[in-house]
């Protein structure tokens, strides 16, 4: 069926998916970065804040009817370029000596 209600549905899954994924992945990575006692942990720990806020703005969007697709492209774009890439780099020394 290619009614846009269903994709809205699935769209509105996707984001709970991603939603938990986020929340379980950062609970461990925020887990491991204080055992390791990473000197950024604390900033680290606010962009991760600042992620989930930025995914319940486009749950809520979406729940609302308001196409975000796009926008939610760029900023996961965004995110894996700025924050995986550099940010999570920048504590991998750190956690090398964790077992």
């Amino acid at each position: 069926n290619g009614n846009t209600n269903d994709g809205d549905s699935q769209f509105h899954i996707v984001l709970h998916q991603l939603s938990e994924y986020a929340r379980v992945h950062f609970d461990t990575e925020e887990n491991i970065i204080r055992l390791a006692r990473y000197a950024r942990t604390e900033d680290h720990i606010e962009e991760h804040y600042r992620y989930r806020e930025n995914l319940s703005e486009f749950l809520f969007d979406a729940t609302v009817a308001i196409d975000t697709k796009r926008q939610l492209h760029d900023f996961l774009v965004s995110w894996w370029t700025n924050h995986v890439l550099k940010e999570d780099m920048a504590f991998k020394h750190a956690i090398q000596h964790i077992q």
